[in-house]
This record gives structure tokens, sequence and C-alpha cells, in this order.
């Protein structure tokens, strides 16, 4: 007895343990909505994603900048105690009257001057400008520079659609599998209900004498087999879980639930294929315009610049004799031309090549082009396999629903053999299990279909 109380209490012990685990982890009940916005929020890559298109923008606003007038402030200071000494000799110098041609001639005469003494000194001196720059003409460099900046925008925002696209593909993959593996669940605990009723009805047939103990052993094997197969759906179905909240971001353990809703597409509404609506197409459209640009730029090495700047500069410092040399402000303009004569083929070269490089950009769209249109086809004929698939493997479960119950029915009436009727319920479960199977192939076909052929925006359904 004391046994028994222990026994008792540890079990009370382990209920407790778990209802305190389950109570940490609250059960979340999620629609296929939720866990795409849940999924998208915890992603790494739609944040590095978004991050890369703040970037591009800030790109284009660099670039949009070189259009306008660049105004810059510059100064410098110079302390030295450096200074030069000069002595001018003096001495006599002739002097000069007018003769009667009014020419001036020496006249015989002198004047004496003394030495200049010249001392100049650098001390301190400091200088600030004030210069305003505007190009005018750079050979369409600017404006391929800008283009290029908004290209590249518009790509940055392609990229954050195509991450965002697979992290849904992810997402919607993971939630069909949960589906399954729960309904694949619930299949398992019905059959083995099914065969652990039967398991005590032949035991009692058994104890009466009613029947052998070889059917209640070959029922005893029927039972072990289907707890051992609904201990694997269990661990299939908390792995899927597991690896859904992965993706949502919520722990491992919690106890996620999901609606289970099954919903069957018209694949009549998903025969149109638009690869051109893909991000990945849209991305290979603007690497050839980016290509585009590239030659503009290149092209532009080979025409003439012109710019044009104005300054304003104070300087003031210098000493001579102890009196200011500079101590005051001017103004210059300038007009600057440049214009390529020759570089051996340098910038004809570049522009040569990138005109190659938009040639192979053309090739890679076209060659790229007709695989996506391969695979948008591939998938949509799986679609409509899937959706022959359901129709088929529902039909089959009504019919081994109608044979069990009529295998049932005789086997209780003495009239059916306990093979029989355990081979029947077998293929009853058998049956279940492909339409499940079914069921989620074509979500999941569904799911890769309109990634495929660009169906970006909701899809009509039908039940």
């Amino acid at each position: 007895m004391k046994i028994r109380y222990i026994i008792v209490f540890i079990s009370y012990l382990l209920a407790s343990s778990l209802q305190l685990t389950s109570s940490l982890h609250a059960q979340e009940l999620l629609t296929l909505e939720d866990c795409l916005n849940m999924a998208l929020e915890h992603n790494n890559q739609t944040k590095i994603a978004g991050k890369n298109r703040e970037i591009a923008k800030l790109d284009l606003k660099i670039y949009q900048s070189q259009y306008l007038p660049k105004l810059s402030l510059s100064g410098n200071y110079l302390y030295s105690n450096t200074s030069l000494e000069k002595t001018i000799q003096g001495g006599l110098l002739p002097t000069l009257s007018p003769d009667a041609s009014g020419n001036m001639v020496p006249n015989g005469g002198a004047a004496y001057f003394p030495d200049i003494p010249l001392e100049l000194k650098v001390n301190s001196i400091f200088n600030t400008s004030l210069m305003l720059s505007q190009p005018i003409y750079t050979g369409g460099k600017i404006t391929s520079a800008n283009k290029m900046a908004l290209i590249g925008n518009q790509m940055a925002d392609l990229a954050e659609e195509l991450t965002t696209e697979e992290v849904i593909l992810i997402c919607e993959q993971t939630y069909w599998n949960v589906i399954k593996s729960s309904s694949m669940v619930e299949t398992a605990s019905k059959y083995l209900e099914t065969l652990q009723e039967l398991e005590r009805n032949v035991e009692n047939a058994v104890n009466e004498g009613l029947a052998h103990n070889k059917d209640l052993l070959t029922v005893n094997v029927k039972v072990n087999e289907a707890i051992l197969n609904m201990a694997r759906v269990q661990n299939a179905y908390k792995l899927s879980v597991m690896n859904l909240n992965h993706i949502i971001g919520l722990p491992l353990d919690t106890n996620t639930s999901i609606q289970k809703d099954y919903e069957v597409f018209s694949h009549e509404e998903l025969s149109q294929i638009s690869i051109e609506s893909r991000p990945e197409y849209q991305l290979l459209e603007y690497q050839v315009k980016l290509n585009l640009q590239n030659e503009k730029i290149a092209k532009s090495e080979l025409l003439p610049t012109i710019g044009l700047a104005g300054a304003y500069s104070y300087t003031n410092g210098l000493e001579l004799n102890r009196e200011k040399l500079m101590n005051g402000g001017n103004f210059a303009a300038l007009v600057s031309l440049k214009v390529p004569l020759t570089h051996w083929g340098e910038f004809r070269n570049n522009l040569k090549k990138a005109q190659i490089k938009t040639d192979i950009s053309r090739i890679k769209k076209e060659e790229i082009a007709e695989q996506m249109y391969l695979e948008a086809t591939m998938q949509y004929n799986k679609v409509k396999e899937s959706l022959l698939e359901v129709k088929l493997t529902k039909a089959m479960v009504e019919r081994a629903q109608e044979n069990m119950d009529v295998c049932k029915d005789r086997y209780e009436a003495g009239m059916e053999t306990l093979a029989s009727y355990l081979e029947a319920q077998a293929t009853l479960y058998k049956c279940r299990s492909e339409y499940i199977s079914s069921q989620t192939n074509l979500n999941l076909n569904i799911t890769t279909y309109k990634k495929a052929a660009g169906h970006t925006g909701p899809i009509p359904r039908i039940n």
C-alpha cells in the first residue's frame, strides 16, 4: 500500500509540473495571416532588405544633389617667426634738367639718398574663402548617375519584395505541414481507438470462450503497431510546430495551435502565367536599364565638360617694416572647359565594354525568363494533378468507410473473419492518411505556383 501511495504522489507531482509548464507557455491560436505577419516581422532577411532600401533612397538623394551648386567655406591660419631683413644701399643720384627741346638730360649735379632698411615678417597670417561652384555641362554624367540611383532605389524595393515573397513561401509551407501533421495525429488517434475497442471486445470473447487466443494476439500486434505509429505522428507534429515557432519568432516550446482549414483552389483561376510581375524578372529588366546608364556614363568621358566657379576671399597678414601688407578681400570668377582629345582608346574601349555588358544582361534576362515560364508551367501541372489526387483520395475514403462499416457488421454477426475486419480498418486509415497528404500537397503546390506564376494578389478559392 505504501508503494501505491508513493506512486500516486509522484504522479501528482508530475501532473503539477506539466500544468505549470503549460501555464508558462500558453497556447497560441493563429491563422495563416497571423503567421505570415509574425514571420515577416521576425525574419532578419526582411529587416536587412528594408535597411538596404533605406540606403538606396539615401543614394538617390545624394546623386540628386549633384545638380545643385556647391557652397564651401575654407580658412587657413599660419604663424611663423620667419623674417627677412634687407637694406637698399643709399648713394648719389645724378640730377636732370630739361634742354631746349624739353628732354631731360643730366645737368652735372647730384642728389644724395640714404640707405633704405627693409624688414619682412610673417608672424600671423589668416585667410578665409567662400566658394560657389556649379557644373554646367558634364556630358550627361550627372544625369545618368541620377538615373542609376533611381534604378537602384527601385531594385532595392524589388529585392525587399522578393525577400518578403520567399519568407511567405516558407511560412505557408510550414503552416500547411503543421495542419497535415495535426490531421495525421487525429486520424491515427481514431484508428488506435478503433483497434483498442476491438481489442477489448476480442479479449472479452476469449474470456467467455467465444474466441481463440490467436485472434487476441493478432489484435494485440495491430494495437502495438498503432501505438508506435501514434508516437511517430505525434513527434512529427511537435517538430512541425517547433519549426513554425522558429519562423514566426516564438519560443520553440510554445504550444502553438493553428486553424485547421484546408482550402481547395480552382485551377481555372490559376491558368494565367505572368512572370513579368515577378520581382526576379523585374530585377533583370532593371539590370539592363542599369547597364544602359553605364553606357551613357562611359560615353560622357568622350564629351567636353563645362563648369563655373566663383569665390570671395579675405587675407590678413605679412608685415613690412611693421606695417601689414595684406588686409582686404577680393572676388574671383572662373569658367572651366575640359575637352578630351586623346587617351589612346581608353574611353572608347570602356564604352564598348559597357555595351557588351548590356548585351549580356539582355541575354540573361531572356534565358531566365524562359526558365521562369517553364517553372510556372510545371507548378501549374502539379496543381492540376493535386486537384485530381484530392478528388480521387476523397472518393477512396468514402468507399473505404463504407467497406469498413460493412465488415464491422458482418464481423459482429459472425459472417466475417477478424483478418478481413482488421484489413478493412487498415485500409480506411491508409486512405484517410493519403487524403490528408493530398490536401496538404495541393495547398503546398498552390503556394509554390503563386510565386512561380507571379500571382502577387489573393487568388479566388472554392470549397
